[in-house]
């Protein structure tokens, strides 16, 4: 008979009863792949994995999480006869152990069940099952996108509590800040502690009215917070974690302002940005390991508004914000080395740049490579890429994820976080103006994107990092 084949929207995932179209089918549905693997199983399909997930060669296996895809060569008296996938039917990532590995089309009777156990050892994946002249080696491993859980902050008054920023230094070490709002709407500064669940720690608050917009860690026992108080004036409010305890330190600005981004690269080095509320520019400070000093002053030539910072050195840290231009805001890029300020002028903004909206976070993995997102221009989301001495610009249509009304709203990017070239993580919002509007998580490895819908999460504001 001829094979039947079965889809997913409108996209076929493969012959029926296939491992290959259940894999497909599986990854389709989830929203994990956009388009189906192609070629049989085997080396054919771990060469066609598809870019935006991470991959692991045999050997070079980290972990086996949920739904992570297992290739093998299926060898028949020591000569390949054909390949075979397998899914991970686990609840949680095993690093070193056993999980369950469930298939489709699997073998023969007894000699290769569709429920098998997996095992990993030393970065090697063993696949059980075969016997009567049949062995299994695996090839590799592609990992599901992970899974995004609410970790639920208990914080002062979970109601009224929003959370700007997060830095991490260890899987099991995070640091929260944001605000806690009173029944008069009054904000307070909010720290939270992630130790395996979150616990709200001691901010010390200057006054009733305060707000801390950004974070960073240097390591587990120094971070930088920062934001805006009101004494009795808003200006730039600075807490510090040094020797197990959160204080305020002195914030240098003689002039109103607010700090929103910072970062650190040691216990001896932060750089935080802003703008003054006077219009009267960017908003750059320094911290040498003692004390902040006030790295930027205000006027002169210099305009615009800074709304994030990476730093990878000393001798190397990229702020990025907007400045007016035709009464419209646009992009704006600062460096900061060695505690001098440089801005990029708008007339040598490169084509790429020329006209984009504001930019709101930056990641730097080095003095080579960053990447910066921002808003929508109501026509395409923008992702920025710096490799020392260009700028590239990749280019997205704002509507590609839809909302759960199956609307579809500008995509507005307010974080990203790099690890490397290919891995980078963005988060945004795409926003239809009303209650639709969702999360959205991006996930980059590779060339490829991976975008995940956080449906039940509704965004208060323009804040987030990752």
């Amino acid at each position: 008979p001829a094979p039947t084949y079965s889809s997913v929207d409108g996209q076929r995932a493969g012959e029926e009863w296939q491992c290959v179209e259940f894999i497909n089918r599986f990854y389709l549905t989830r929203g994990w792949i956009s388009s189906p693997w192609t070629g049989s199983a085997g080396e054919p399909l771990w060469n066609s994995r598809p870019r935006n997930l991470v991959s692991e060669s045999n050997g070079l296996v980290s972990h086996l999480g949920p739904g992570d895809v297992v290739i093998i060569n299926v060898y028949l008296n020591g000569s390949l006869d054909e390949g075979h996938a397998l899914v991970v039917n686990d609840s949680s990532n095993v690093t070193s152990g056993t999980v369950e590995l469930v298939s489709q089309n699997s073998g023969f009777g007894k000699i290769s069940s569709p429920v098998v156990t997996g095992k990993l050892s030393n970065g090697y994946v063993t696949v059980g099952g075969g016997g009567d002249g049949y062995s299994y080696t695996t090839i590799g491993v592609v990992h599901a996108p992970p899974l995004w859980t609410d970790a639920s902050p208990t914080g002062k008054d979970q109601g009224n509590d929003t959370f700007s920023a997060v830095s991490c230094v260890g899987t099991n070490d995070c640091v929260a800040v944001g605000a806690w709002w009173t029944t008069k709407e009054v904000p307070h500064a909010l720290i939270e502690s992630y130790t395996g669940s979150w616990s709200p720690v001691s901010s010390v608050q200057p006054t009733a009215e305060s707000e801390l917009d950004a974070v960073s860690c240097a390591n587990a026992t120094f971070c930088a917070a920062v934001g805006y108080s009101v004494a009795p004036y808003s200006r730039p409010l600075i807490e510090t974690f040094n020797k197990g305890k959160w204080k305020v330190a002195r914030a240098p600005a003689p002039y109103s302002g607010t700090l929103l981004g910072v970062s650190c690269t040691s216990p001896t080095y932060c750089v935080a940005v802003g703008y003054y509320f006077s219009g009267a520019g960017p908003l750059v400070e320094t911290f040498n390991g003692n004390k902040w000093s006030l790295t930027s002053k205000p006027g002169g030539n210099r305009e615009g508004s800074l709304f994030a910072v990476s730093c990878v050195s000393e001798a190397f840290c990229l702020a990025v914000g907007a400045r007016m231009q035709d009464n419209n805001q646009k992009i704006w890029i600062e460096t900061v080395s060695h505690g001098s300020v440089h801005a990029l002028p708008a007339s040598a903004l490169p084509a790429a740049l020329v006209g984009q909206p504001p930019v709101s976070a930056v990641s730097c993995t080095s003095a080579s490579f960053c990447e910066m997102v921002g808003f929508t221009n109501s026509t395409n989301t923008v992702v920025d890429t710096f490799d020392g001495k260009n700028w590239s610009a990749i280019i997205e249509p704002s509507t590609v994820v839809p909302n759960t009304d199956n609307t579809v709203g500008p995509l507005n990017l307010t974080g990203v976080s790099c690890t490397g070239r290919t891995d980078c993580a963005l988060t945004g919002y795409n926003d239809t103006g009303g209650p639709a509007s969702q999360w959205v998580v991006s996930i980059e490895s590779g060339p490829g994107w991976a975008t995940t819908s956080l449906q039940d999460m509704v965004p208060s504001d323009r804040k987030s990092v990752v």
